[in-house]
């Protein structure tokens, strides 16, 4: 890999119109300046269009893609299609980056020969704050094929997310995000990953990952939970398929997301009743039959959630739901209080 090899900076951007400037900006002033900037129109309805346009105008670093609305994954295909670099970086159009983001990561894979970099991101919420979601003391970690993909199935330092990612595009294929899926972000990762042979992780957060009510996340349709179990289900195949050893640390993570897709069903309002069993059966159907030594690793609080949900102990599950996961409700929020005093960190501390 040469030094200060052009990067491609690929951009989907739909019904973004208050938060476009921010993120193109943030890409424009990077400290690395041997880019190419894609922003992807996927046919907004808004004033995106003609912002996009304006942005091309003002450097001629950026090029513009109109094209009819296909989704996020039908976008960043489009963006790849057309991309002439040797490195991609996916960035969000309602996120933003910081400065040297770029010039870090390509630093950093240049020097360890590796395929793929990431670093570390901080979630931004509407008032402001922002919530640092990992840190370790090593500032550069190097992993091997094995490790990424384990360290994936653990989505602590290494998550799913396409973008806080620079990669080296051969490893990406042609369209390799699959059009109409939502979660496609977990259905490709994986799959990348088995091409990936060496792996840099940057601790250093350089990611503002922007936690709007409006996005895919927080929409709990029947459609999201059971993209996210199909999801779900080809990630944890893929990595099987290649390293079968690795049949403990998959059902303990089939544990975890038993309880999160639970979740999402107990909370949703968008939900049919009809559409409520045939989830439910999924669920039990992805929960059941794991090894009782992945169900070990469980935390105690984790497994007890788990076992409910799986003997079909739905107001247990509700209760237990509420006394520990629920950050809404009064308890949590004492509890959470608490722990931060006991930590010796001042109530309401947000700093990243």
């Amino acid at each position: 890999m040469r030094e200060n090899s052009c990067i491609s900076v690929i951009v989907p951007v739909y019904c973004v119109e208050q938060y476009l400037e921010k993120c193109v900006s943030s890409i424009v002033n990077q400290t690395y300046k041997n880019l190419e900037i894609i922003l992807v129109d996927d046919g907004s309805p808004d004033n995106c269009p003609q912002l996009c346009d304006d942005w091309q105008k003002k450097d001629k670093r950026i090029r513009v893609i109109h094209k009819e609305n296909g989704g996020l994954s039908d976008a960043r295909n489009a963006g790849l299609h057309i991309s002439t670099s040797d490195l991609v970086l996916f960035v969000d159009s309602d996120d933003w980056v910081e400065p040297e983001m770029a010039e870090k990561l390509e630093a950093a894979m240049r020097k360890y020969n590796a395929d793929m970099a990431l670093c570390q991101f901080v979630k931004s919420f509407p008032d402001g704050s922002e919530r640092r979601m990992f840190s370790k003391d090593t500032e550069v970690s190097v992993y091997h094929q094995k490790e990424i993909l384990q360290l994936l199935l653990e989505d602590v330092e290494i998550s799913n997310h396409v973008w806080r990612r620079l990669y080296k595009k051969d490893i990406l294929q042609e369209n390799p995000f699959p059009k109409g899926k939502n979660y496609e972000d977990i259905y490709v990762m994986a799959e990348i990953t088995q091409r990936c042979n060496t792996f840099v992780s940057l601790n250093s957060a350089y990611y503002h990952y922007r936690q709007n009510e409006n996005g895919i996340l927080m929409d709990k349709s029947y459609k999201n939970m059971s993209d996210y179990l199909d999801a779900l289900e080809k990630s944890y195949r893929d990595i099987e398929s290649t390293y079968p050893e690795l049949r403990i640390e998959i059902d303990h993570a089939k544990a975890r997301t038993t309880t999160y897709v639970w979740e999402d069903l107990h909370t949703s309002k968008k939900v049919t009743e009809k559409e409520k069993i045939v989830l439910k059966q999924k669920i039990e159907s992805w929960g059941e039959n794991l090894s009782p030594n992945a169900v070990a690793k469980m935390s105690w609080r984790n497994r007890t959630y788990y076992k409910c949900i799986m003997s079909h102990r739905d107001f247990l599950a509700t209760i237990w739901y509420e006394l520990w996961y629920h950050e809404g409700n009064l308890f949590c929020k004492i509890r959470r209080m608490a722990k931060r005093l006991i930590r010796g960190k001042p109530v309401g501390d947000s700093a990243v």
